[in-house]
C-alpha cells in the first residue's frame, strides 16, 4: 500500500479489484464508484458506476452480480444517486480516503436489507424511500435481480463451501435475514451451504418500520408463536443456533422481559426456554450472569455509529433529545458491548485500564465474582442448564428429541415437550 499511487487506487487494490473505473471523468460527474459487497463481506469487488453496466458485461472481466452499494466519494448527488454510510466512510480512511461532507446510503440488494436501512442520515423516510425505489427500478431494468436473495449469492456459497469448509468438515454458522422459508434445506443440514444459521425470529420482532423510533413493543404472543414456527419448520432439515442476545442486539433480559420478570428469575426462566430448545444454544458473553442494558446519560457515552445514526433519525423524525437517547438506550448494540463484569472492582475487574466503553453501573450487584459464590445464582443455574442438556440421561432427547408446542390456547403461558420414542420431558 505504499508508493504514490492514489487513495482511491490504493482502495480498490486491497479490495482485490478485477477491475479499475477508467475515465470516469469524462462520463459521470465527480467520477463516483462502486463497490460490491457479496455476501455480507465474504468478498469485496470494486466496478464502475452502474451506468456503465452493460458496457462492462461485454468485457474479459464482466462485473459480479451479487449485491451492490453504490456511494460517491464526496457525498455529492449524481444520477440515480450517491451515498455512503458513515461507517463505509470510517472503512474508507484507512485508505487515505477522507469523506468531508454527511453523506448517505442507498442500499438496493433486496426488499429485507431496503427495510432495514429504510431511513437515511440527512433524509426524510419518504424521501429515502423513494430513492430506494429508484435504484431497485433501474437495476430490475438491467436484469440484476433474480429473486430476493442477492443474485448469484448461492452458487458463492456453495462454493465457498466445496472449496473450504467440506474438505476439513468444519462446523459453520451463518447469517440470513432475508432467505424464504421454502430455502431452508439449502442453508442448513448435511447438504445446506452452512452447518447452522442463526434464529433471529424473536429478535425481528422488534424490528421498527423507519427506526428505532418506531419499534414495536415485544408482544408475548407474537414472541411464543415466531419461535414456535421456527422451530416447527426448522426440525424438517437441521438445525438452527439458538440465541438470546448477541454483539449486534441489545441485552436479552431487558428486551425479552418485562420490568417485573427483569430479576434473577426471569432470567433463569428466559434461559431454560431458549437453552432447551431443538437447536444449537449459543450463550454470548455476560448472558449467563445475567447482564441487562446498562445506563446511558449521552450521545456521546456510545460508541456504535448506527446507534449514532438512529439518534439523528429519531430527531428528524420529530422527538425531543431526551426521547431519542431513551431510544437509544433501549435499542443499542453498545449494550451487549460494555465490559463484561468479572467482579467489584475498578472497571469491574476487565481492565487495569480505561475500557473503550463505559462499565455498565449494575457491575457492583452483578458479577461473575459475586454469582461464584451463590448456588442460587444466575450463573450456577446456566452451568446446571447446560450439565443437563449433555447429560447422559437426558442428551438424546435435548439434542434430537422433536419439538410439540403445548398450551398454545393459553394466552400466558409458553410451554413445549422434547420428545423421542424413549423420553418425553416437558419444559
Amino acid at each position: 500500500l505504499r508508493g504514490k499511487e492514489k487513495p482511491v487506487d490504493r482502495f480498490l487494490r486491497a479490495a482485490r479489484c478485477p477491475c479499475r473505473p477508467q475515465n470516469l471523468a469524462g462520463t459521470i460527474p465527480r467520477a463516483p464508484f462502486r463497490v460490491l459487497f457479496p455476501a455480507d463481506g465474504i468478498n469485496l469487488f470494486a466496478a464502475p458506476f452502474p451506468h456503465l453496466l452493460r458496457q462492462r458485461k461485454k468485457t474479459q472481466n464482466p462485473m459480479p452480480r451479487y449485491a451492490y452499494c453504490l456511494f460517491a466519494l464526496d457525498g455529492t448527488l449524481t444520477d440515480p444517486g450517491e451515498g455512503i454510510t458513515r461507517s463505509v466512510a470510517y472503512a474508507l480512511s484507512f485508505f487515505g480516503i477522507e469523506v468531508k461532507d454527511r453523506t448517505t446510503l442507498y442500499p438496493f440488494i433486496g426488499p429485507p436489507l431496503v427495510d432495514s436501512f429504510s431511513t437515511f442520515y440527512g433524509f426524510s423516510p419518504e424521501q429515502a424511500r423513494q430513492a430506494v425505489g429508484r435504484y431497485r427500478e433501474y437495476f430490475s431494468r438491467q436484469g440484476i435481480f433474480e429473486n430476493e436473495l442477492y443474485p448469484g449469492i448461492k452458487e458463492l456459497l456453495e462454493d465457498l463451501k466445496k472449496s473450504t469448509f467440506e474438505k476439513y468438515d468444519a462446523f459453520t454458522v451463518g447469517e440470513v435475514f432475508n432467505m424464504k422459508p421454502d430455502e431452508l434445506p439449502e442453508f442448513i443440514g448435511e447438504t445446506g451451504h452452512f452447518s447452522t444459521i442463526f434464529d433471529f425470529s424473536a429478535h425481528t420482532l422488534t424490528d421498527g418500520e423507519h427506526g428505532w423510533y418506531d419499534a414495536p413493543k415485544l408482544e408475548f404472543a407474537k414472541w411464543r408463536a415466531a419461535i414456535i414456527q421456527a422451530q416447527l419448520e426448522t426440525q424438517k432439515y437441521g438445525f438452527k443456533a439458538n440465541i438470546i442476545e448477541n454483539h449486534d442486539e441489545p441485552r436479552g433480559a431487558s428486551r425479552f422481559l418485562p420490568s417485573y420478570a427483569q430479576t434473577p428469575d426471569g432470567i433463569k426462566m428466559l434461559g431454560t426456554i431458549s437453552l432447551l430448545l431443538r437447536g444449537i444454544p449459543f450463550i454470548y458473553q455476560g448472558q449467563e450472569i445475567g447482564m441487562r442494558n446498562a445506563k446511558w446519560n449521552s450521545m456521546e457515552e456510545f460508541d456504535d455509529i448506527s446507534t449514532k445514526d438512529q439518534y439523528h433519525t429519531a430527531r428528524e423524525a420529530g422527538l425531543s433529545d431526551q426521547e431519542a437517547l431513551e431510544v437509544c438506550s433501549r435499542m443499542s448494540r453498545d449494550n451487549a458491548r460494555t465490559p463484561m463484569q468479572w467482579a467489584d472492582a475498578p472497571n469491574a475487574g476487565f481492565s487495569t485500564g480505561k475500557p473503550w466503553l463505559k462499565v455498565n453501573p449494575n457491575y457492583h450487584e452483578i458479577n461473575v465474582e459475586e454469582q461464584e459464590t451463590r448456588r442460587d445464582s444466575v450463573l450456577q443455574y446456566y452451568r446446571q442448564l447446560i450439565a443437563l442438556r449433555k447429560s447422559e440421561q437426558y442428551k438424546e432427547v435435548f439434542t434430537y428429541g422433536q419439538f410439540h408446542p403445548l398450551y398454545e390456547d393459553s394466552k400466558e403461558l409458553y410451554a413445549y415437550e422434547r420428545s423421542t420414542q424413549q423420553q418425553n420431558i416437558r419444559i
